[in-house]
């Protein structure tokens, strides 16, 4: 992905002029080494129509350099994935028309063997990836240029992104390779905000009677629970075998607790900086708990 300083991956208007004098034989050259990596590509409906007119014209062009033409016919073999509700009939080979749910769509490509899938411009689609927490790697092109305006990369976040450096490459630009840092969270899917925020108060009844039948809940340590009657199930496990009175008790620390505990102390033994500590999702910490529980990570790293 090409970025300016500003963290801008195009112009208001979809401009992409600005990195054109930038282009380097190098670059080409780590491009078709990427490219190589993988053999599916996604893209949104406007980038896909840029390309597919692009990319065609290539095929039957004999003035194309080796790195170049290498590119194209992988462009025009690979797999394309477009996530449009608007194209009708693709124009492109081996293309393929997506307008289901994003996320699940994705979770089925990344099941099937085969090697990287990968992203070519496509803001909108980008930014979707992005907020869903289905990009794994970024590999981002940092040009010097400032804007000022644009279509910015990374857009009405609902959440941090802690991502981890893993190369860079220096030319006329310079290339970033980051990976996401999986944090540890106890997290449910496909719950909407009121139930999530009566189940955190402790109104489980309310929050059972509302839950989704494809609700799935990823528990620290645990496999991942789905369905509406096997959630339901764990909780009422989980309630039975905790000590409600202890868990409600500001001068205890129950093991639910320790969960969120855990998660801090990795984070911060990791990142050698503060983090945040999470609300675990049964019931929300007072000033009062939250004093125990720094007590208590203060114990533990002193012991």
């Amino acid at each position: 992905m090409n970025v300016t300083l500003d963290g801008y991956m195009s112009g208001s208007e979809c401009e992409l002029d600005w990195h054109f004098q930038y282009w380097t034989k190098e670059m080409a050259e780590s491009l078709c080494e990427q490219l190589s990596k993988a053999d599916t590509i996604l893209l949104g409906r406007v980038t896909y129509n840029a390309m597919a007119r692009y990319w065609l014209s290539k095929v039957v062009n004999p003035s194309l350099r080796g790195e170049d033409f290498a590119f194209a016919n992988m462009m025009n073999s690979y797999d394309k994935i477009v996530f449009s509700k608007t194209i009708t009939l693709p124009e492109w080979s081996n293309s393929k028309l997506v307008s289901g749910n994003l996320e699940d769509e994705i979770n089925l490509l990344k099941q099937k063997p085969g090697k990287d899938i990968i992203v070519y411009g496509s803001g909108r689609l980008v930014n979707s990836l992005i907020k869903s927490g289905m990009v794994d790697e970024y590999q981002l092109w940092l040009h010097p240029v400032v804007l000022g305006k644009g279509k910015p990369l990374f857009k009405n976040l609902h959440s941090r992104l802690h991502m981890k450096l893993m190369n860079i490459k220096t030319s006329a630009q310079v290339l970033l390779s980051y990976i996401i840092k999986q944090i540890k969270q106890t997290k449910m899917k496909h719950i909407n905000k009121n139930v999530s925020e009566e189940f955190s108060k402790g109104n489980f009844e309310f929050a059972f009677n509302h839950f989704a039948d494809d609700i799935q809940w990823n528990v620290v340590g645990s496999p991942v629970i789905k369905g509406k009657k096997a959630v339901i199930a764990y909780c009422n496990k989980m309630m039975t075998e905790m000590d409600r009175s202890k868990l409600n008790n500001t001068n205890q620390i129950g093991d639910d607790d320790l969960i969120a505990v855990q998660g801090y102390c990795d984070y911060v033994k990791e990142n050698n900086e503060p983090g945040r500590l999470e609300y675990c999702d049964v019931y929300r910490f007072n000033d009062e708990k939250l004093q125990a529980i720094t007590s208590y990570c203060i114990e533990t790293k002193n012991g």
